[in-house]
């Protein structure tokens, strides 16, 4: 008897370590997240905002109301990626980026906190370019208020998001759908291929 009573009080022990542990971790997990920055958003050659290196703490927790604006200077936006992400970006290539993109940017009292970028033809096509949030902001409505505007500046209503891995929670809680399964073409990646202008074959 007091054998079968040591084997189940050791078997409830580790059910509710277990419990305990799998509920402090998700907690933790959850306060590291970047929900807000669909990792989607951080690639190509410029990506979010601008601040100074130094971060800016957000006075309070909470939905914010951002004022937004149809630009953003590359500077800003270097800036604001460096919180983010630890690629390095060419600031002229930036530039140029930006100056062939739908860009929307939100500030709140005067901080920029967020960046979205659309590419579009203006008539069928539009995709999300990337977007960012400043850290210090995440989590607070701003990844979602600057999705509502992209959405905006399609041709059709119809934005094609191309979701890094980690960033799909973020896309499904504003109210995105899983498209088709989508490619990656890249030089060398295929034999035959002859690169552009040059009629070099790879």
């Amino acid at each position: 008897m007091v054998f079968i009573a040591g084997v189940a009080s050791g078997a409830l022990g580790l059910v509710l370590g277990g419990v305990v542990g799998s509920v402090w971790e998700r907690y933790h997990r959850r306060r590291r997240a970047p929900a807000d920055v669909p990792s989607a958003a951080i690639e190509t050659s410029g990506a979010e905002a601008g601040v100074d290196a130094a971060r800016v703490r957000a006075p309070t927790k909470g939905a914010l109301s951002p004022t937004f604006e149809s630009s953003v200077a590359a500077s800003d936006y270097l800036a604001l990626l460096r919180m983010v992400s630890a690629e390095s970006h060419d600031a002229a290539r930036a530039a140029s980026a930006l100056a062939q993109t739908v860009n929307i940017s939100a500030r709140h009292e005067g901080v920029l906190v967020g960046v979205a970028r659309v590419i579009t033809d203006g008539y069928r096509y539009a995709a999300l370019a990337d977007i960012v949030v400043h850290p210090d902001y995440q989590r607070r409505g701003v990844g979602r208020q600057l999705m509502r505007r992209a959405l905006d500046a399609t041709p059709n209503g119809v934005l094609y998001v191309n979701a890094r891995s980690g960033s799909t929670p973020f896309f499904e809680r504003i109210g995105g759908e899983r498209g088709t399964p989508g490619f990656v073409m890249r030089w060398m990646s295929e034999p035959g291929l002859r690169r552009p202008h040059t009629g070099e074959t790879l």
